[in-house]
Formats: structure tokens, C-alpha cells, sequence
């Protein structure tokens, strides 16, 4: 900072103007990082952008080819830091993806999720419907064959978009009463109805 003008010239002649980074005044360098700031913040928007979508598409594949569901997505909206929306059957995966952090969780209330278990099972004849809600390993077998297709086409897609996770993390299945998650972060929610009910897609901003 207040580096002379000449001393600049001279750098630049030098071929040293890159490593010392000279500036004229300390407003310079408050514009530097803002313009930082704001690409950094562009980037994750773009990448966050990119997560809800693949997300998105995935859902809606899923739940037509193997749940016999057709999913209607609502607009997308915030939440805020410290809200936070209660369920009972829900998985959760991390996600980093060129630095930033994401998690990305999939939420079920009981009554939604057994009519979407009745149309599963509808479709697949290997599964057997009558202990699902009374054994609780049975739920979340069941959980997982309806769950884990979402993951694994939402990362198929982001890799698609040139996205790559730096850390691939396996989701982590949930049960239970009055859950949440990511009550202190913001996220960005998806509401989708089905015949079956309503569900959400909730991704955070870690």
C-alpha cells in the first residue's frame, strides 16, 4: 500500500509487479476484495444453482420410473438462518464442490411417506409390504431403494455439468420424530406435491 509511482514503474520493468502486488492506496484494496467477494459469490450461486437442479431432476426421474409418481416442483425459495422444517423419514448428503460446501436433504412426514411406500411397492414385487412401519430395519431397507437412486443420478448429473465432488460422502438415512436439519444455515427449499403428498428438497449453504 502507497507504494511511489516510480517504485511501481519500476516493478513493472522488473517483471516483479505480480509478486509485490503494489497499490496506491488502501480504497484499492478494498475494491480488490470486494470484486473477490463478489466472483467468489457468483461462483457458489452458480454451483448452488447447479446442486437444486440436479437434485431436482433426479426427483422427478426417480419417482416417474420407479415410484410411478409425477412430482410437481414448486418454485424455490429461502430459508432462513434458524428456521427450520420438522420431519420423519428423510436422508442427508455433504457435498464439496470446487470449495464450497453444500448439504442437500431429501424430508418426509410419516403419512406422505407411506403413500409413497404403497406406490413403490405397487412396482416392485420383490418388497413385502407388511411389517414396514412395525421393523424398523425394514424401513429403512426400503428406505434406501427408494432414496438412494436420488443421490446416486443427482451426482450423475452434476458430473454432467462439469461439477465433481471432492469429497464423494455416502447419505445418511433418518427416522424418527420432530427432525431437522440445517437450522443454522441458510437454504434454499423445494417443495414438491405429489399424489402421494408433499415432500421438500432443502439444500444448505455450509
Amino acid at each position: 500500500i502507497h507504494t511511489p509511482e516510480q517504485l511501481v514503474a519500476q516493478l513493472k520493468r522488473d517483471g516483479l509487479f505480480s509478486i509485490f502486488n503494489p497499490v496506491e492506496n488502501i480504497e484499492v484494496v478494498q475494491r480488490i476484495l470486494e470484486m473477490k467477494r463478489a466472483k467468489k459469490e457468483e461462483s457458489r450461486s452458480r454451483i448452488l444453482a447447479d446442486v437444486i437442479n440436479s437434485f431436482t431432476s433426479a426427483i422427478d426421474e426417480v419417482f416417474k420410473n420407479n415410484v410411478g409418481l409425477d412430482p410437481i416442483s414448486e418454485p424455490p425459495y429461502l430459508k432462513t438462518i434458524g428456521e427450520a422444517y420438522l420431519f420423519n423419514v428423510g436422508a442427508n448428503i455433504d457435498l464439496e464442490i470446487e470449495g464450497f460446501h453444500f448439504s442437500a436433504a431429501i424430508q418426509f412426514d410419516n403419512k406422505v411417506f407411506e403413500n409413497v411406500f404403497d406406490c413403490f411397492v405397487d412396482r416392485d414385487h420383490q418388497t413385502s409390504p407388511e411389517n414396514l412401519f412395525t421393523n424398523e430395519d425394514d424401513l429403512k431397507r426400503i428406505t434406501r431403494k427408494i432414496f438412494n437412486p436420488i443421490f446416486t443420478l443427482a451426482k450423475l448429473n452434476l458430473k454432467e455439468k462439469n461439477k465433481v465432488l471432492s469429497k464423494p460422502n455416502l447419505p445418511e438415512f433418518l427416522f424418527g420424530e420432530n427432525l431437522h436439519v440445517h437450522r443454522a444455515n441458510a437454504a434454499i427449499v423445494v417443495e414438491f406435491l405429489t399424489a402421494a403428498g408433499a415432500f421438500q428438497l432443502e439444500v444448505a449453504i455450509r
